[in-house]
């Protein structure tokens, strides 16, 4: 059962509204600030800055949702924050970074202390039995 728990005292708050649409798939979703509500129409501007327009009628479901929660900073394996160019210069021969995985071994051939299992070779496909093709 959906339900609207949205008001026009909600406008300028972050929505979530499930709406109806024309199509194969009946409804959408819109996640966005409330802009306006005025003449049964919803204007709810999402986070790419469109404005999109939801008639009363069309409306399934609406709540509040909390604000957007602040954007983490990105970083690399160094510890520099993405965008910002590295301090170092290695190549490819120079030793990694403590803490930095490097496999050197195909997957197959990999052990793990601890670990003896391999992985048998890969088997070739057994000849056809001789009795079954003149069936």
């Amino acid at each position: 059962m959906y339900v609207v728990r949205i008001t026009r005292a909600d406008i300028g708050a972050r929505v979530m509204i499930r709406r109806r649409i024309p199509g194969p798939i009946p409804l959408s979703d819109v996640l966005g600030t409330l802009r306006s509500w005025s003449s049964r129409v919803l204007t709810v501007e999402t986070a790419e800055g469109a404005a999109v327009q939801i008639t009363e009628d069309d409306l399934v479901a609406a709540r509040v949702i909390p604000a957007r929660p602040p954007r983490r900073r990105s970083r690399d394996v160094a510890g520099t924050p993405m965008g910002e160019p590295a301090s170092d210069t290695r190549t490819n021969t120079d030793p990694p970074n403590s803490g930095t995985i490097v496999r050197t071994l195909p997957v197959a051939e990999a052990t793990i202390s601890g670990m003896t299992q391999s992985v048998p070779p890969a088997a070739t496909p057994a000849a056809p039995n001789e009795g079954a093709r003149g069936r």
